[in-house]
């Protein structure tokens, strides 16, 4: 990604063009990916081998969709086919350094158009697919807690449980370390679980609401489920 040459960049002929008095990109580049580590490729030497380059199974398509490019960062088929028949896939693009992790993580139109292409050389003849971005679900936690008496700063360490949750439900880097899970339903269990990490605070809090914000502005506070096709974005 490194790469990619910003907007503006190509301003100059590299030969004389009839007619032609200069060039200029409007817009910048995307898709581009930095080289993949030897690491990477040892990693995925076992999916190769499963799959056999071909999209059959639900596991199929998720693998050669991170195959497709290392600009994928995770990818997800739904169990269910869309109303018009088709396979759907949900493209996750992989984490930029440069970007903290509290972000909605879109796919760019060209990596779509990439992963689509890839998975149309490799699936069943008479299967349709569509690989779409992710539909992102804000919620809000308001949390009541309690801290230790040892505890000196305490807007420091309201910062870290912050950071806490919005790294657990990142999804590439959270939940057990792969990403949060698609459509898993958020409790009240669940949050507790994140804040037992923390010595310091007292282990129950007094309450907490998890809100699920819609554009409609209705609210639902405690738990809820989230569809298969939807993924959470804390704040």
């Amino acid at each position: 990604e490194i790469g990619n040459v910003a907007a503006h960049k190509l301003q100059f002929l590299t030969q004389s063009i009839p007619y032609i008095t200069g060039c200029d990109n409007p817009f910048p580049a995307e898709g581009g990916c930095d080289m993949e580590s030897i690491e990477s490729l040892k990693s995925r030497a076992a999916g190769v081998f499963k799959s056999l380059n071909r999209a059959v199974t639900r596991e199929d398509f998720e693998w050669l969709s991170c195959e497709s490019s290392s600009s994928v960062g995770r990818a997800y088929c739904l169990e269910n086919k869309t109303l018009d028949g088709r396979i759907r896939i949900i493209i996750i693009p992989e984490l930029v350094k440069e970007i903290g992790k509290n972000i909605k993580l879109i796919p760019s139109k060209e990596l779509l158009r990439r992963v689509t292409n890839y998975l149309n050389d490799r699936k069943l003849v008479g299967t349709s697919i569509v690989v779409t971005a992710p539909v992102y679900r804000n919620i809000k936690i308001q949390l009541d807690l309690s801290f230790k008496n040892n505890v000196f700063n305490v807007d420091i360490e309201k910062t870290k449980i912050k950071e806490q949750m919005e790294i657990f439900f990142n999804p590439l880097v959270g939940g057990e370390g792969k990403g949060y899970d698609f459509g898993k339903t958020i409790t009240k269990g669940l949050i507790l679980k994140i804040l037992e990490k923390n010595n310091s605070i007292f282990p129950f809090p007094s309450y907490i609401y998890i809100i699920i914000l819609y554009t409609s502005f209705v609210n639902k506070k405690c738990n809820f489920y989230i569809k298969k096709n939807i993924y959470i974005f804390s704040f």
